[in-house]
């Protein structure tokens, strides 16, 4: 009996060498696949989001464009910069139109605003 129980334990502990080496050769393929893949995803996600920073600011720089060239363009708001020599109320109602202006072009974002 002696001989069986040596022979038993042998082969329960090459089996159990077996799985193990064989799980633990799974887990470093699973490992490296999952790393590669989740490396490709991240680089992918971050050219996407970099894509994106990209297209926004051409958008607010072509808008900071346009809103420049209209406020440039029209003599009103170059007339309403020139307060020397107005009282303090006129100073008021300058300021207060060039920013009621300035606030049209944000609203409304539109070239029509243009005056000449």
């Amino acid at each position: 009996m002696g001989v069986k129980k040596w022979l038993f334990r042998k082969l329960a502990i090459t089996f159990t060498l077996l799985s193990l080496i064989t799980l633990s050769i799974s887990a470093l393929l699973i490992y490296s696949v999952t790393k590669e893949k989740v490396s490709a995803d991240f680089k992918e996600s971050t050219m996407q989001i970099l894509k994106q920073n990209e297209m926004y600011i051409k958008l607010i720089d072509e808008s900071i464009e346009v809103t420049s060239i209209q406020m440039l363009q029209n003599k009103d708001i170059a007339e309403n910069f020139n307060v020397k020599g107005l009282s303090t109320f006129e100073q008021l109602q300058a300021k207060n139109r060039v920013e009621s202006y300035i606030k049209s072009i944000g609203n409304n974002g539109s070239s029509s605003l243009i005056k000449v």
